[in-house]
């Protein structure tokens, strides 16, 4: 397998398990009440010191799954919804 291949792979599955987690914690907090706030602001806290080479993605990575439950959360809010 290429490394173009293998990365395609990966940015594939990275996807796949941000829609499953967004759909997860969406539905936790419209059938369960769950606050997910408290989760939002805890991954927005989440560090990894011991892989600076992995920090800044890996934190922009956590800031744009919390911006899309935000986003989410909103459209469920909606008159519409």
């Amino acid at each position: 397998m290429s490394d173009a291949n293998r990365l395609l792979k990966v940015e594939a599955q990275m996807n796949a398990m941000a829609h499953a987690w967004l759909t997860l914690v969406a539905a936790l907090e419209t059938e369960s009440g769950f606050d997910a706030a408290g989760l939002q602001r805890s991954l927005l806290k989440r560090r990894w010191p011991d892989r600076p080479d992995l920090n800044t993605e890996a934190r922009e990575s956590l800031r744009w799954l919390c911006d899309q439950l935000d986003e989410s959360r909103a459209t469920r809010q909606t008159p519409e919804h």
